[in-house]
């Protein structure tokens, strides 16, 4: 199974859990007068107990699977603008430290220092100059650069995950040989 036919199949069990709450909540209780759905007191419980296994069936199901793209994530490396880092590390990239980089490099501004030269003292007649340890150049770069690496995550995880073979994951549920 590829990474995407994982993620789908995740969504679709989050999606098939929820709906057998709904049945659960539908069936699990009645007025005594009604009509029961599923004809006697009998086989309404085993249709309510039916629905909590195949619940159940499906949550190890998403844990198996989970568990098998996480430790995809964890072995598979990719290439990205030059950098090679593992699945894992370009989600955490793209969902929250690439643009805590990009933050980091427009942190490098005069700001401060220009705040705190309105109140400093000119010294033997010279006014005083706000200094920079960094240079304006340098830091564009560096901007652009993580910029062009985050806009090439989602791409290229696109291909990455239409492509990858999920480790260790035997659909039937049991241990896959291949998996170490």
């Amino acid at each position: 199974m590829k990474i995407i036919e994982g993620l789908k199949e995740l969504r679709l069990l989050e999606k098939k859990i929820q709906q057998n709450q709904g049945r659960i909540t539908a069936y699990a209780s009645a007025v005594s007068t009604e009509k029961l759905p599923y004809e006697d007191e009998d086989r309404q419980s085993a249709k309510v107990q039916s629905l909590i296994q195949s619940t159940m069936d499906m949550v190890e199901r998403y844990l198996r699977l989970k568990a098998a793209l996480d430790r995809t994530n964890l072995q598979v490396v990719v290439t990205i603008e030059g950098q090679t880092r593992t699945i894992h590390e370009w989600i955490w990239l793209r969902r929250k430290l690439g643009m805590e980089v990009v933050q980091t490099y427009n942190a490098l501004n005069d700001s401060a220092g220009s705040a705190r030269l309105r109140e400093a003292p000119t010294i033997e007649g010279e006014r005083p100059q706000v200094l920079r340890f960094y240079t304006e150049e340098d830091k564009l770069a560096a901007i652009d650069k993580w910029q062009d690496i985050i806009h090439g995550i989602d791409p290229r995880m696109e291909v990455v995950n239409a492509t990858t073979d999920i480790i260790g994951y035997d659909e039937e549920g049991e241990d896959d040989a291949d998996a170490s």
